[in-house]
């Protein structure tokens, strides 16, 4: 991932300090851009602290370019590694999975 890509996901993480961002990573001919998915998990206090993608931004980063990955955080009282169901998305989606903490 290049740092301009690692830049922009840390920052939308840090903005949202207590919620779980997340996004996807494509490639077009122009080079490697992110598109960021609202989040539509929310808990009973209307908090990300899981994360799913919205599907509509998944067929939009889909059909703006080929798909390199998907990208998260884990909220300041979150885990630093990856859970079961990252894991199994990952596995599902057959993509790469970057996590900030």
């Amino acid at each position: 991932m290049n740092t301009r890509i690692k830049q922009a996901i840390i920052e939308a993480a840090r903005a949202q300090p207590a919620e779980e961002i997340c996004g996807l990573i494509y490639q077009t001919l122009e080079g490697v851009h992110i598109h960021p998915s609202p989040n539509v998990t929310r808990d009973e206090e209307g908090v990300a602290r899981t994360f799913e993608l919205d599907a509509g931004a998944y067929i939009a980063a889909a059909e703006a370019g080929r798909l390199l990955g998907v990208y998260h955080s884990h909220a300041l009282d979150g885990s630093v590694a990856f859970s079961e169901a990252d894991i199994e998305m990952a596995d599902e989606l057959e993509l790469p999975f970057y996590l900030f903490c």
